[in-house]
């Protein structure tokens, strides 16, 4: 499982208060595989993240506690990314030639 993948999955259900909403948002992705994202982030966490019933869409404890941090990991995943996309000069010097 791509972990940044499920973060930034997790995240939109969030956001959009719900696991179809988040599957529209993003686009091509079907809601099983939304839901699959989900379902996998919980068994590797160990813990459930949201309380699900029929009427109401709402984060566990670890939930909050998952997307405040989740949040930050990709803010800053995005901005390394960023960094490296942009114009850079290598700092370390490399040595090439016959001895």
């Amino acid at each position: 499982m791509n972990e940044l993948h499920a973060l930034r999955v997790f995240c939109q259900v969030v956001e959009m208060e719900g696991f179809s909403q988040a599957a529209t948002k993003m686009g091509a992705s079907p809601q099983p595989s939304v839901t699959y994202s989900i379902n996998q982030l919980e068994k590797q966490f160990g813990q459930s993240l949201f309380k699900r019933s029929t009427r109401r869409f709402s984060l566990t404890s670890a939930g909050e506690r998952c997307y405040r941090t989740a949040q930050e990991i990709l803010r800053q995943f995005d901005q390394l990314k960023n960094d490296m996309s942009g114009d850079f000069e290598p700092t370390a010097r490399t040595a090439a030639g016959l001895r």
